[in-house]
């Protein structure tokens, strides 16, 4: 019995949409600049409400904006340095 299994289709038809290009240093600081305001945001509104059950969230993606990498441990989230 045969089964119908789609398969990707991508580069090997003439109509796939261009990749896209890299951001350029401009676009990439106005989304860095969004990303410490959208951060900063969720940080006062966790504080303000209590509502702690996002913090190890928050300290991820804080620090991936500080560049250190954060990975799951047994017990929550461990640093770690990128570079």
């Amino acid at each position: 019995m045969a089964r119908n299994i789609p398969i990707p289709l991508n580069g090997l038809t003439d109509d796939n949409p261009p990749k896209p290009a890299p951001s350029g240093a401009d676009e990439r600081a106005k989304l860095a600049a969004e990303a410490r305001a959208n951060l900063a945001t969720a940080r006062e509104l966790i504080e303000t409400c209590g509502y702690h059950r996002r913090d190890e969230e928050l300290a991820e993606l804080e620090a991936v904006r500080d560049g250190i990498a954060f990975r799951r441990s047994g017990v929550g989230w461990q640093r770690r340095s990128i570079c």
